[in-house]
């Protein structure tokens, strides 16, 4: 495949650690063609060999060990050229491949036919991985092919195309932030991502269990830990749009992430009944200690619905 590597730009990061860097009704219409939730999972599932909660419910071999994961926060689309302007119909797949399997991680993914709508007010793509945790113990590779959608196919243009190396800053005792750019093609990626100091996979998982969800509902599920409370990892931002529900499960648009071993967890919802400014947000969070393997449990309480959340933890390797 063709790469380009983009230059990386140096960025402070948390705890001043520095790494040098290198047509349906309306709601529909508003969340710009997402596709269906079991679609997006059976897209980024499709190229991953190793799943998440592997040692959830059985020890790793030799008791395995904790290790340093990437988190990725959020992909953004900035600096364009080629006379391309926002709004942008963007398409294609963003990946990482880890020294695990080598294999796609795919963290996005979009067909043509169900582009991601990118505005000036929204540069962020919306993820839907990775779907296991990630090996920072060894270079991670960022895999990007992005288009842009025009209005015959041919005409399409090349976004981005790159794959850039994202060394890990081994020396590093604590968990910290940083962001990366890398200039391809007709944009400049912006990568903000975290590096998990001795950290376990948390699999998040969602269930109504007490009353039902407003359908008119607006808000987001967040995670986030103490190392980098600062930056959260949007699990649903579901704005003006329903929530994806099957039965009493809320179909969480990512649901892996990384936590340190010697803090906590934090799995938040912040949600009002209505899109209305006069409207009280209710803010809920379920607090977690990691675990070596096994389940930890919580709950949600946003008064029009009680909901349980679930946490499997497990060993990366």
């Amino acid at each position: 495949m063709e790469t380009e590597i983009g230059m990386g730009l140096e960025v402070q990061l948390k705890k001043e650690y520095k790494v040098e860097t290198q047509e349906e009704d309306e709601a529909t219409k508003k969340r710009k063609i997402e596709l269906d939730p079991k679609e997006r999972k059976r897209l980024a599932e499709a190229e991953a060999t190793i799943c998440a909660k592997r040692f959830t419910d059985k020890p790793a071999r030799g008791g395995g060990c904790l290790i340093s994961t990437l988190q990725i926060f959020s992909v953004k689309v900035t600096g364009l050229s080629g006379g391309l302007k926002f709004p942008l119909d963007v398409y294609g797949m963003v990946a990482i491949r880890d020294n695990l399997d080598h294999n796609r991680n795919i963290i996005f993914h979009r067909k043509r036919d169900s582009c991601q709508t990118l505005t000036q007010e929204d540069l962020s793509l919306v993820l839907t991985g990775p779907v296991r945790a990630v090996d920072l113990l060894d270079p991670v590779i960022f895999e990007v092919e992005l288009k842009v959608k025009s209005n015959i196919e041919s005409q399409d243009r090349v976004l981005s195309l790159l794959a850039p190396p994202l060394d890990s800053p081994a020396l590093i005792p604590d968990s910290c932030m940083f962001k990366k750019c890398y200039t391809s093609k007709l944009s400049t990626m912006e990568l903000t991502v975290g590096h998990i100091f001795y950290s376990l996979e948390a699999t998040i998982s969602v269930k109504v269990i007490e009353g039902s969800w407003i359908e008119d509902s607006h808000g987001q599920f967040t995670a986030s830990t103490d190392s980098i409370e600062d930056e959260k990892v949007v699990l649903l931002g579901f704005g003006d749009g329903k929530v994806p529900l099957d039965g009493d499960n809320i179909l969480l648009s990512r649901s892996v992430v990384s936590a340190e071993y010697e803090e906590h967890l934090i799995v938040s919802v912040n949600t009002r009944q209505s899109k209305k400014a006069e409207d009280e947000a209710v803010e809920e969070h379920a607090v977690f200690t990691p675990l070596n393997m096994g389940r930890s449990y919580g709950e949600l309480n946003v008064g029009f619905c009680k909901m349980q959340v679930t946490v499997a933890w497990s060993r990366v390797i």
